[in-house]
């Protein structure tokens, strides 16, 4: 009787533990972008391409330094700007806010309505460890896909999305943090068609904002 005894608490615990387990990684989220605002087409640019970011957000959502991974040098200083008014949520280390990292592209889509697909060197992903021994994981980007721009559409616009990254590379979900009609359609078609370099450990965030610009001669 005291064996079958020990035996289900041996369960018990086990049971206990792989819950608690899993309630704590429930609450370990990365970093969410809460509020955007437009990304300006720098005036009379025909430039194009897209700006990479690894941005700094410590416990409170506040933005403490960005790392700049990839330049588009006449277009960089316009992203950079936009995100300095951006507006985060902390991640979430076991339930609690701590400081992290979050990857941010920023696509300049051509002033065209047909334009080639972005030639875009990979981006591998990062893991930053903290002085805690918690670690930061962002995902890389193999390659890259720009939107179709709307034909009827004689206005700029400004999309934001949050997109989850499973270990192997595959979207685990997409969240519409900007919305602007009628671009928000073609940039969740266009991001769908990106692979991405997922961490191989846990599901990984990076924040992709759409920049559209009508095509040089609608404007």
């Amino acid at each position: 009787m005291s064996k079958f005894v020990t035996v289900q608490a041996v369960v018990a615990v086990t049971l206990l533990g792989w819950l608690v387990s899993g309630v704590l990684q429930a609450q370990s989220k990365p970093p969410r972008v809460i509020a955007t605002s437009d990304i300006l087409y720098p005036p009379a640019s025909v430039g194009s391409g897209i700006v990479v970011f690894d941005v700094s957000i410590d416990d409170m959502g506040s933005l403490t330094g960005s790392s700049l991974i990839r330049d588009v040098p006449s277009l960089t200083g316009m992203a950079s700007d936009a995100i300095r008014s951006w507006r985060f949520a902390p991640a979430l280390d076991r339930g609690i806010p701590a400081p992290s990292e979050l990857r941010i592209a920023v696509v300049f889509r051509p002033p065209a309505y047909f334009v080639s697909e972005p030639t875009l060197a990979s981006v591998p992903p990062v893991e930053t460890v903290n002085p805690d021994g918690t670690s930061i994981l962002a995902p890389g980007i193999l390659s890259a896909a720009y939107p179709v721009f709307p034909i009827d559409a004689r206005q700029a616009g400004t999309v934001v999305l949050q997109v989850g990254v499973h270990p192997n590379g595959e979207i685990a979900g997409l969240k519409v943090i900007r919305s602007a009609d009628p671009f928000t359609r073609p940039a969740l078609a266009a991001v769908r068609r990106w692979r991405f370099e997922g961490t191989g450990r846990s599901t990984s965030s990076l924040a992709i904002a759409f920049a559209f610009t009508p095509p040089v001669n609608n404007r």
